[in-house]
């Protein structure tokens, strides 16, 4: 998993629309088994302005629920 978080960065950022780069992110990080690696990796993945994209707080809300976190699923 080391440099994931970069490299999903990279191609959110480089991708045309963001909300299919942001949803092909999550596919990728869905098939580790740790969900809370896999949200630590999603949050670092995505950029300052991509972050505040609708798709990317819903996406961090539905990552946050998926890996326990229930209180940043309701913040986002």
């Amino acid at each position: 998993t080391k440099g994931l978080a970069q490299a999903l960065r990279q191609r959110i950022d480089a991708a045309p629309d963001k909300a299919v780069a942001i949803s092909q992110a999550l596919s990728i990080l869905s098939r580790l088994k740790d969900r809370r690696m896999a949200f630590k990796i999603f949050d670092e993945a995505l950029s300052d302005p991509v972050r505040k994209l609708p798709a990317a707080r819903v996406a961090l809300a539905d990552a946050a629920y998926v890996s326990g976190d229930y209180e940043r699923a309701a913040q986002e």
